[in-house]
This record gives C-alpha cells, structure tokens and sequence, in this order.
C-alpha cells in the first residue's frame, strides 16, 4: 500500500501541468485527489468532494467519474445509486471509457472496475505528524502559506521561505508577516532588518496586527528603518486596537520613556496591564520593575 502510495503521489506531480493547459476544471479535479488521497496536504474528503463537484459541473468527465464511483460506493459521502449513475452518464456522455465501464457494471450487475483514485489507508497520528507536506500542486496563496508554515514550524526554513515568498508576493499578509519575522532573525535567509521591514509594513498596511505591532518596535529599536517614536507610536496604536499584547506592551514603553508622547506612568501602566493579562511575558516583567503586581 505505502509503494502504491508513492506511485500514485508521484502521478500526481508528474501530470501537474495538465492543469494549466485544461484550466480550472482539471485544477479542481487534480486538487480534489491531493485531498481525497492527504497527498501535499491534509486528506479532507469534504474538501475533495467540493473540489471534484466545482469540477464536474463545469463538464470534466474525469471528475463527474470520480463523483459516480464515490457515490456508488459511498464514499466519504451518504451511498446513492441514483446520483452515482448520473455522474457516470454525464462522464459517459463524454466518451470518457472508464466512465461507460462503470454505468455498465450497475446495469448489468457485474463487478464494479477499479475506483479511478486509491485512497490509502489512514496512518497512525504520530507519524502524520511526523511527515512533511510535498510542495502544492497549484499556486493558490493560502495553500502556499499553509504549506510554508508546516516547514517553518519543522525547523525547515530553507523549504519556509520558498513557499512563504511565493504566498507574500501574492499579497497574503500572514506570509509577509512571517517573512519580516524570518529576515529580522536570520532564519533561513541572511538578517536584513531593511527587509524585515518592507514585508512588515507590507502586512501592516493590510491590517496584520502583528505586523503593526513588529513595525513599531523595528521603528523604536531603528532596525531597517529610520528610528521615529512618531511612526513606533502610530503602529503600535494600531496594534493595540485590535488586542495585539505586543502593540499595548509597545505604548507601555513609549509612555514610560517619554519616546514621542508626554512620560505618563498611569498609562505606561495601563497598558503594560493589558499586554500582561494576555500573558505577555515583557510586559509583566516591565510591571514587576514598576512596583505594580494588582494585575
């Protein structure tokens, strides 16, 4: 089964460019199967269903297929022979062979060919876990996120930032986000805070709370940007709208210091306390140094 797996995995990638030259449809059939199969990404047969469905409405008939041998079988959907049959007609419709031989065997009663997708059987969690994902077949900017944050978060942050400026450069603002991360502490690229800062503001500028809250502090610290506590101010605040401890714990320290704002210690306060009931660690310890503990 694992061999069959990898065969069928690697059909997958090798037909990939039948995408581009049939266009959506086969996108959305091709996607279905990662789906359906947990090839690339996390087996969703509801996903798959949908994929297939979007697919089969626009006349694929290797989709319409799919769909009359799921339902046929019932699988991953309620068993109905009815909606089974008018798939494989529709598919049949089409010339599509396999199709054909499928509405046969219902009518005739002879045993059903083999379904046109294999889906392996279900591993154990921890070794789920414990696999990478494959690199998307399509260049949908939430599925390159997805994917990108699965290698970040395994230490791999060379595969990371491939699929993450892949996604940013789509405009996905969690991507930018965590590409100024990346930059700012020299995973996987070489440290540039000018760059950290250009895919933050990037973020920001679409509303990343915790892009604004990272923007401010890079204006603070003057990493990759001119230091302005007036701009630190302004991203900070924006954060801080939204609940961002890091942007509250920001306005606490410009308070507190007097960077760009009148020194006010009841609002450097105020808003460390905010920061610290999020858990914010820096913000709790800058509440210790105050003498406050009512929190």
């Amino acid at each position: 089964m694992r061999k069959l797996f990898l065969m069928l995995s690697v059909m997958l990638l090798s037909v990939a460019w039948i995408c581009v030259a049939e266009g959506a449809p086969m996108t959305d059939y091709m996607s279905g199967m990662a789906y359906e199969m947990g090839t690339g990404v996390p087996q969703d047969i509801a996903k798959a269903v949908e994929l297939y469905e979007n697919a089969a409405n626009a006349g694929l008939p290797q989709a319409q297929n799919r769909l009359g041998e799921m339902y046929r079988d019932g699988a991953g959907v309620p068993q109905d022979e009815n909606l089974a049959i008018e798939w494989f007609t529709k598919a049949a419709q089409s010339g599509f062979t396999p199709a054909t031989a499928n509405l046969d065997a219902m009518r005739t009663g002879a045993p059903a060919p083999a379904p046109s997708v294999i889906v392996p059987t279900p591993q154990p969690q921890q070794q789920q876990e414990a696999q990478l994902p494959a690199p998307p077949m399509q260049e949908d900017p939430e599925e390159l996120f997805l994917q990108g944050r699965r290698f970040l978060d395994a230490g791999d942050y060379g595969q990371a930032f491939e699929l993450l400026l892949k996604a940013a450069d789509q405009g996905h603002a969690w991507a930018q986000t965590d590409l100024g991360w990346m930059y700012s502490e020299g995973r996987g690229v070489t440290q540039d805070y000018a760059q950290a800062a250009e895919w933050h503001r990037k973020s920001a500028e679409q509303g990343n709370d915790v892009a604004q809250g990272n923007l401010g502090w890079l204006y603070v610290n003057g990493q990759g940007v001119r230091q302005d506590y007036a701009q630190a101010l302004e991203w900070f605040t924006k954060a801080a709208d939204q609940g961002r401890a890091s942007g509250q714990s920001g306005l606490g320290w410009l308070y507190e210091e007097g960077l760009g704002v009148r020194r006010d210690r009841s609002r450097a306060i105020e808003y460390y306390k905010l920061a610290a009931l999020q858990g914010f660690r820096w913000a709790q310890e800058r509440l210790d140094i105050l003498g406050v503990t009512d929190y």
